[in-house]
């Protein structure tokens, strides 16, 4: 319960647009337009025999972390061989992502993460270290992948 004291967290505005659709037999609501065309492409995969399943923001980590107590996945893939990975679609890459990395990384050394940019992000050559680090692939041309994928919901 907040008493109005506590400091209010500063959200930013990233002019996200929110896309609805039916898929997978539900409604999802995709916070981007750039995880809505990734779900696209992952049904695309899907429909191919590249992969088992998909499911949206279905994982959640937690950490043992005062600074990152969970994370919120976008995707989780089952592959063919029933191997889990997670997707993670960026629009921008801020420390607080570094930071979740680096709890996963630590906590669960074993878990395959990839980055989704819908193109090429301006970043450090220090954030990308840490891409290239903590994360199994890191895709920076989203936009170009899933440009004329077909529609599937």
């Amino acid at each position: 319960m907040r008493m109005g004291f506590e400091p209010k967290r500063l959200r930013k505005e990233y002019k996200n647009q929110p896309v609805t659709a039916y898929a997978n037999c539900k409604v999802i609501k995709f916070r981007s337009k750039l995880e809505y065309r990734w779900a696209n492409y992952l049904e695309f995969l899907k429909l191919a025999g590249e992969i088992k399943d998909w499911a949206y923001e279905s994982h959640t980590f937690h950490f043992d972390n005062i600074g990152v107590v969970s994370w919120l996945i976008d995707f989780t893939i089952r592959n063919n061989d029933d191997t889990f990975e997670y997707h993670e679609c960026k629009g921008h890459f801020e420390k607080r992502d570094v930071d979740k990395l680096k709890c996963l990384f630590k906590e669960r050394p074993e878990v395959k993460v990839t980055y989704i940019f819908a193109s090429k992000p301006k970043l450090s050559v220090i954030k990308w270290g840490y891409l290239n680090r903590y994360c199994e692939r890191v895709i920076t041309n989203a936009q170009t992948i899933t440009k004329k994928m077909p529609t599937y919901f």
